[in-house]
């Protein structure tokens, strides 16, 4: 099974206080045992990078661990895709017009 992760999945399997981080966990080890192929936009990472960064936690997560759960668990495991602008539009014309 193909699945496509955005940052709100990724962030709570990041985070064990999270209200969901069992179920995106599981998603998460589902990818990582090859039981799925995934796939997070460029934009994704960045994303969940700033909000890990960012989020008001104690203890916070800061830049280099951040950067240390994108290189073990992420970049490893994820198909990165990237659009160009061309292509960004005419996904959220189509979003739009649906």
């Amino acid at each position: 099974m193909k699945v496509y992760c955005d940052t709100s999945v990724l962030v709570a399997s990041s985070i064990a206080s999270h209200p969901h981080h069992s179920q995106s966990l599981a998603l998460l080890d589902q990818v990582r045992a090859g039981k799925s192929e995934a796939v997070i936009s460029a934009h994704g990472i960045a994303e969940f990078y700033a909000v890990l960064t960012r989020a008001p936690l104690a203890p916070p997560i800061y830049p280099s661990e951040a950067w240390r759960l994108l290189e073990e668990n992420i970049l490893p495991n994820f198909h990165v895709a990237t659009l160009s602008a061309a292509q960004y539009k005419t996904v959220l014309r189509q979003a739009a017009e649906k």
